[in-house]
C-alpha cells in the first residue's frame, strides 16, 4: 500500500524533520508512488501532469534534505542517486549527471562499500554504456570478490552483446557465490542456453527449479532447452508443468499441441526445414 506508506513517512517527517532517515524513506517512498503514477497516469492529462510534477519535485526535495541533514551518510547520497537513476531512464534532461555525481558522493562516503559502484553500473547500463558499466563492475569486485551481484550484471551485459565466452564464467562466479538463489541459477541458465551449452543449461535450470519448484520462468526455459536437445518427451513434461502453474497460456499451450504433434515449436524452423 504504497499511499499508506507514503502518509507514514510523512507523518514521521513532520514530528522530527530533521531525520536524515525519514528523508530517505520520503524518497524511496516517493520513487515507489512516481512508478505508480507514470504507469496509470495520462500525461495528456493536465490534472495527472501537475500530480506527477508535484510528486518529483517533493521526491527530489527530500533527497535533497536528506544529504545536506548528514552527508556523510552514504546511504542519504544512495537516495537521491536512485531517484535521479530512475528520472535518466525516462531521458530526463540533466539526470543522468546529477545520478553519477551523486553515486560519487556515495562512493567517497563509503569508500570499502561496492554497491555504489553496483548501482552505478546500472545507471550505465540504462545510457548504453556497456563498457562503462563493466568497468564500475570490475572495480566492485576488487572492493569484494564475492559480490554475487556485480557477477550477476556482468554475465548479462556480456550475454545482451552475444560475448557467451565471458558470460557464462561470469554468470556461475554469481552462483558459487550465491549457491542458494535460484535466480543466480535460472541466469546462469539462461545464459548457457543463449550460447548453445544445453547440457550446462539444463543443470542449471533443474537446480533453480530444486530451489524453487514454482520457478515457471525456469521450467519455460528448460522446455526450450530440451526442446533444443531433442528430448520431446522432457520438454512436453516441463510445458505440462507450466499449465498447472498457470493454466490456459496460449503460448505454453501451442508450444504443447506443436510438440505432441511432432511441429516445430517457431515459425522460422519451419520455413528453414522447408528450405
Amino acid at each position: 500500500d504504497v499511499s499508506q506508506a507514503v502518509g507514514i513517512v510523512a507523518s514521521a517527517i513532520r514530528i522530527y524533520p530533521n531525520s536524515d532517515r525519514a528523508q530517505r524513506a520520503a524518497v524511496e517512498r516517493g520513487i515507489l508512488k512516481l512508478r505508480n503514477l507514470t504507469a496509470v497516469s495520462d500525461l495528456k492529462n493536465e490534472e495527472s501532469r501537475t500530480l506527477l510534477q508535484t510528486t518529483l519535485s517533493q521526491t527530489i526535495d527530500h533527497g535533497l534534505k536528506a544529504v545536506s541533514i548528514n552527508s556523510d551518510d552514504y546511504q542519504n547520497w544512495l537516495g537521491l542517486a536512485m531517484l535521479y537513476s530512475n528520472l535518466a531512464g525516462e531521458k530526463v534532461e540533466g539526470a543522468y549527471e546529477n545520478a553519477r555525481a551523486a553515486y560519487s558522493r556515495a562512493q567517497a562516503a563509503n569508500p570499502t562499500n561496492p554497491l555504489p559502484l553496483l548501482q552505478l553500473a546500472q545507471l550505465e547500463v540504462l545510457q548504453n554504456n556497456f563498457s562503462g558499466a563493466l568497468k564500475d563492475l570490475e572495480s566492485a569486485i576488487v572492493l569484494k570478490k564475492d559480490f554475487a551481484p556485480a557477477y550477476y550484471l556482468a554475465s548479462q551485459i556480456y550475454a545482451s552483446q552475444n560475448d557467451f565466452k565471458n558470460a557464462i564464467p561470469a554468470a556461475a562466479q554469481t552462483v558459487k557465490y550465491a549457491p542458494d538463489d535460484p535466480l543466480g541459477w535460472y541466469n546462469l541458465g539462461l545464459v548457457a542456453y543463449g550460447g548453445a551449452y544445453y547440457s550446462d543449461a539444463v543443470i542449471a535450470l533443474q537446480k533453480a527449479l530444486s530451489l524453487q519448484p514454482q520457478y515457471a520462468n525456469s521450467l519455460y526455459m528448460l522446455g526450450l532447452t530440451y526442446y533444443k536437445q531433442g528430448k520431446i518427451q522432457e520438454s512436453i513434461q516441463a510445458f505440462s508443468d507450466i499449465d498447472k502453474l498457470d493454466p490456459g497460456q496460449p503460448s505454453v499451450l501451442k508450444f504443447l499441441e506443436n510438440l505432441r504433434a511432432g511441429e516445430p515449436l517457431f515459425p522460422e524452423e519451419s520455413s528453414t526445414k522447408g528450405e
